[in-house]
């Protein structure tokens, strides 16, 4: 047998020609090689896959620290794809900065309030108000001073009521009746009795006197008074007229020996220039007879 065999198929048992078997070997070699090629794709993406997760963990732990970082998106390719891309994405970082904000303050004027002290204080002068004062609190107004009668502190109030811009008025004021008027008074419930064409005083007065001396005590500094004598019709003009100035001058002299300062009294006699009680009953003269203080200061 030769030892050459010439055109010996590669594959005996395949009854197939030498042709045949080139294309066959030429496919399986084709089909290897995909075969190799797609393990290797599938392998690479595996490989990928495992190097992405510790960049993927720096990534969030630098994204831990810095508070300013928005979005890291990374991007892996599927291992199917072709070719196998892996894209690094670069942190964003947005910085935002607020500014300041100024806020605008209107300071409002302040308000002016009116002083009304010194109108208040006119308008209780003007009503007769003794010592006037006044103090504001808002638009109330609390007054002070001596009023002579409940009358006179009626009107002092309504004219302090009555200065534009007060709303409220605290009533403070002090009734002081005048001394003349408090003498008068007395004298009216008691008058002072005289021996009959004469200034002698009568016992039965001297109480009246007595109290005079007492509110005379009480009378402000300055204050000063005149002691009035008047007598009834009877008898002449001129007699009279020296009648009531004795009697006058007895009623100062008694009340001068009680304490009184001789300065704070004077004695003027009237005569019958007025008659208090017309008439010619005994009634009449009696209340004609009589002694008044008129206030001539203080």
């Amino acid at each position: 047998m030769s030892n050459k065999v010439k055109n010996e198929k590669v594959i005996p048992e395949w009854d197939v020609d030498a042709d045949e078997q080139i294309v066959l070997i030429g496919v399986l070699a084709f089909i290897l090689l995909s075969l190799a090629i797609g393990v290797g794709l599938w392998r690479s993406g595996s490989d990928d896959q495992v190097a992405l997760d510790p960049g993927l963990a720096a990534v969030q732990a630098s994204n831990t620290n810095s508070q300013d970082l928005d979005a890291v998106i990374p991007t892996t390719l599927s291992p199917s794809a072709s070719t196998t891309e892996v894209e690094s994405a670069a942190p964003t970082t947005i910085a935002t900065t607020t500014p300041p904000t100024t806020e605008a303050t209107t300071t409002a004027p302040p308000t002016t309030t009116r002083n009304l002290e010194p109108d208040v204080v006119a308008s209780l002068t003007a009503s007769g108000v003794a010592g006037p004062a006044a103090t504001l609190d808002g638009t109330t107004a609390t007054v002070r001073g001596t009023v002579e009668s409940e009358e006179a502190r009626a009107a002092a109030i309504a004219a302090a009521s009555g200065v534009a811009g007060v709303s409220n008025v605290i009533d403070q004021l002090t009734v002081v009746v005048p001394v003349s008027d408090r003498l008068n008074e007395l004298f009216e419930l008691a008058p002072i009795q005289f021996a009959t064409s004469s200034p002698q005083i009568l016992e039965a007065s001297f109480p009246t006197l007595d109290s005079a001396a007492d509110i005379l005590s009480t009378a402000p500094e300055g204050t000063s008074l005149e002691v009035q004598g008047y007598t009834d019709l009877a008898g002449s003009e001129s007699k009279n007229l020296t009648l009531s100035q004795q009697r006058a001058d007895a009623v100062v002299a008694y009340l001068t020996n009680k304490g009184v300062p001789a300065d704070l009294l004077q004695a003027k006699g009237y005569g019958e220039t007025d008659q208090f009680e017309p008439g010619d009953l005994a009634e009449n003269y009696e209340a004609n007879r009589r002694v008044r203080f008129e206030l001539l200061g203080g």
